[in-house]
């Protein structure tokens, strides 16, 4: 059972989701330490979710160590290219939790 903080949160990576553009699934991920939102993104051509919600928070300032990620959808682990996968940068990162929920089901 999911807090209402979860709920919200998940909530609005699936706010993030529907912003989605691109071949493949819709995706969003939201990034929040305490009970603040310190990054948020959705996939675009050429960018992941995860990635942009990370570097969301970066260039706010932010430090992920010890942050939760909420993300529509499991983090890549490998892609066909040279960029570093999203559960790479997660760990690289120190977010100290992912939740997730698969809604590629919602348009």
């Amino acid at each position: 059972m999911r807090s209402e903080f979860e709920q919200a949160m998940m909530g609005m990576a699936i706010d993030e989701m529907r912003q989605s553009s691109g071949r493949g699934p819709k995706v969003g991920a939201v990034i929040a330490r305490g009970d603040r939102v310190i990054g948020a993104g959705h996939k675009r051509p050429g960018v992941h979710a995860e990635r942009a919600a990370i570097q969301s928070a970066l260039e706010a300032g932010e430090v992920l160590k010890g942050s939760v990620l909420f993300t529509t959808l499991e983090p890549c682990v490998s892609i066909a290219s040279s960029t570093t996968p999203c559960s790479q940068l997660i760990v690289e990162h120190e977010i100290q939790t992912v939740t997730l929920e698969d809604l590629t089901r919602i348009p």
